[in-house]
């Protein structure tokens, strides 16, 4: 379906015009005015007992003034008659006094109980109206929390009103302390209000209903999805969810605790060892997030200044945060560029303790492979650390899905770290490094985000090993998947578009557009028609190649690609 309205998008026209600015999913989700998070107006029947309350607090404090002053009353009268006060044995009105203190501390303690507790009663009937209405709540989402400019917090908190003496005591520009005043939000800021000007949605943020994968569901209305990376079609699937649900029941809902300090289970062993079964590596260790995985073991390999991480210039987020939490040198090399790591460890090797060399499996950007067979080639001649992060290509390469090792026929043992994720092909959500026995026992009591991080949940383990088992036992899944990526990129090169240096080789492939502008506008325009594809800009790619990143699943029909 994507092709067939190639004639009516072209892109690589100079300018994308909107036929129709009055598509639904066009629209900013804010114009009616309604961002109220809550209920209607106060329950009745909560107001009348908080009503209640105060009077007998009332009643209560008149009591206790009318006993004192009929105690007061009292011990005059029987001073007035000579009964009492010359006894001093029993010095009746010393007692009449006594009394009398203590009702008027009885007193004040009441009208401040009065205050305090009829202030704080009214508080949490707003606070039950608001979280028990029975009337449906609407929430803030997301997106329109861009649209609108306006944190989704104000609508259930007071502001800070930035404007205040104390905040204008000092000679601090706002623009170093108040975030509305920083450069990068009013830069972002000025790009949803053109984008928004020009009649066209914000893509990012759109809230799907149910299970993504070769289909979804946005606004009630079904459309052929390529943003999620549900790549072999697990996430959703019967046998995984069961496998959660079991974990669940028999573990709970967390682990409480690092795995080092009591989040220990034996669900976590069983996933790290089918993992190191399937990579064909001695062993792995889950971490909660992919992301961890990955920044933790460059930033517990890099542990001094005497070392040196080359990395791809290309690579994830995740690997330049472990970059930076480490005291290594570093140095960017030309994206896939081995050549260049060559000729700087030849003239450098030396200079450094360390070198650790990070790569990816296959580039979430880009869709392309790097050229593994001559890394190790170097890692060989140089004694490097090898890190490979295969977030984008266990499960999408290599004959049964093992990723690079199998789709380049490279022994495992020769990479020295397998890094990825379990939020993809295996359906889930965490992360996990493999390798040999005595880098695995390192991870375990030197990378931060394992040791100092809750262990994975049950339910993320759960899950993950009944998708790996169904990987195991349906390779076809992974075949089919490569079918369809193979399919859609030779179709785009059939229409002449821009794929970068995409092979199809992996799901991921992208379509380029050039700037920021066309590429909001061709997105709104397909999701217009039917397919929702996200659109890449700068920052988080090379400002004039924006594009659209299309994520193939097992899932897809050729039918929908056609």
């Amino acid at each position: 379906m994507f092709f067939r309205l190639m004639p009516v998008i072209n892109l690589n026209a100079e300018s994308v015009n909107v036929k129709d600015n009055k598509s639904p999913h066009m629209k900013p989700l804010l114009g009616n005015g309604k961002n109220k998070v809550g209920g209607t107006g106060g329950s009745t029947s909560a107001g009348t007992l908080a009503t209640a309350i105060r009077l007998l607090g009332v009643v209560v404090a008149l009591l206790a003034v009318a006993v004192s002053v009929f105690v007061s009353h009292r011990a005059a009268s029987l001073r007035a008659r000579g009964r009492v006060g010359h006894d001093n044995s029993y010095d009746v009105p010393t007692f009449f006094e006594i009394t009398r203190y203590c009702f008027i501390f009885v007193l004040i303690k009441v009208f401040s109980r009065f205050f305090s507790f009829g202030m704080d009663y009214h508080v949490d009937v707003e606070q039950v109206e608001k979280f028990t209405s029975s009337s449906p709540r609407r929430f803030v989402s997301s997106r329109e929390t861009i649209e609108s400019g306006m944190l989704s917090t104000k609508t259930r908190y007071p502001a800070i009103d930035e404007n205040t003496p104390q905040l204008k005591s000092n000679n601090v520009p706002r623009e170093n302390y108040c975030v509305s005043e920083f450069a990068e939000y009013r830069e972002s800021r000025m790009k949803v209000e053109k984008t928004l000007q020009a009649g066209l949605h914000i893509p990012y943020y759109v809230e799907q209903e149910g299970v993504v994968g070769g289909t979804t569901t946005i606004d009630g209305r079904q459309c052929i999805d390529y943003t999620a990376y549900n790549y072999l079609g697990l996430a959703g699937d019967a046998d995984v969810c069961v496998a959660a649900q079991h974990a669940i029941q028999t573990y709970g809902t967390s682990c409480s605790a690092s795995r080092c300090a009591g989040g220990e289970r034996q669900i976590h062993q069983e996933l790290e060892t089918l993992l190191a079964d399937f990579l064909r590596c001695e062993d792995s260790l889950v971490f909660s997030a992919g992301f961890l995985a990955v920044a933790s073991a460059i930033s517990s390999l890099g542990k001094s200044e005497a070392d040196l991480i080359l990395y791809d210039r290309l690579n994830h987020r995740s690997a330049i945060d472990g970059i930076l939490s480490s005291p290594a040198s570093s140095k960017p090399f030309p994206h896939n560029d081995y050549n260049f790591v060559d000729k700087f460890l030849s003239a450098h090797r030396n200079d450094y303790r360390r070198v650790i060399v990070a790569i990816e499996g296959s580039y979430s950007m880009d869709g392309d492979l790097p050229n593994v067979p001559e890394f190790v080639r170097l890692r060989e001649k140089y004694r490097f650390i090898l890190v490979i992060d295969e977030a984008h290509s266990l499960g999408c390469c290599g004959k049964t899905g093992r990723g690079l090792s199998e789709h380049f026929n490279v022994p495992p043992h020769c990479v020295d770290v397998w890094a990825g994720t379990l939020s993809k092909c295996l359906a889930s959500c965490g992360g996990y490094l493999a390798g040999r026995r005595e880098m695995i026992e390192y991870f375990k009591v030197n990378a931060p985000g394992f040791v100092y991080s809750a262990g994975i949940s049950p339910a993320n383990t759960g899950a993950a090993i009944g998708a790996l088992r169904k990987m195991i036992s349906e390779p076809e899944r992974v075949s089919r998947l490569q079918g369809l990526a193979k399919l859609f990129y030779e179709l785009c090169k059939t229409n002449g578009l821009d794929t970068l240096d995409a092979t199809g080789e992996c799901a991921v492939i992208p379509v380029i557009v050039g700037d920021f502008y066309k590429a909001m506008k061709v997105s709104s325009m397909l999701l217009d028609q039917g397919i929702h594809v996200q659109p890449i800009t700068y920052p988080a790619v090379t400002a004039g190649t924006d594009r659209l990143r299309f994520f193939l699943s097992s899932l897809h029909t050729k039918e929908q690609i056609e």
